[in-house]
């Protein structure tokens, strides 16, 4: 799927303040966040990272873009974290295992 794309960009939660620099770069564009953990599943942390990146883009050019209700969810877990990263992480099942 990725051969037709333009740009491809791989972020994580290290990266992200770089990333949204860089995609904003892109306003106006059509983005798709995929925001995956281990197992290619979805996890608290990724969703987090995701969520950062909606909410930066969003400040940066509020009218560039269109988010869809999944960037608006993960949006909403980057602010429930906000400030507290180290808290998502360690509510991660994904990044501790089992509680």
């Amino acid at each position: 799927m990725a051969a037709t794309v333009t740009h491809l960009y791989v972020a994580a939660l290290l990266n992200a303040p770089a990333m949204t620099n860089r995609l904003v770069e892109h306003a106006g564009e059509r983005l798709e966040l995929i925001c995956t953990g281990p197992g290619r599943r979805s996890s608290l942390i990724a969703l987090y990272a995701a969520g950062y990146m909606v909410e930066h883009l969003m400040q940066a050019r509020p009218d560039a873009w269109a988010f869809s209700d999944t960037a608006l969810v993960a949006r909403s877990v980057y602010l429930q974290y906000l400030g507290e990263p180290y808290r998502c992480l360690t509510d991660s099942y994904f990044e501790l295992g089992p509680k």
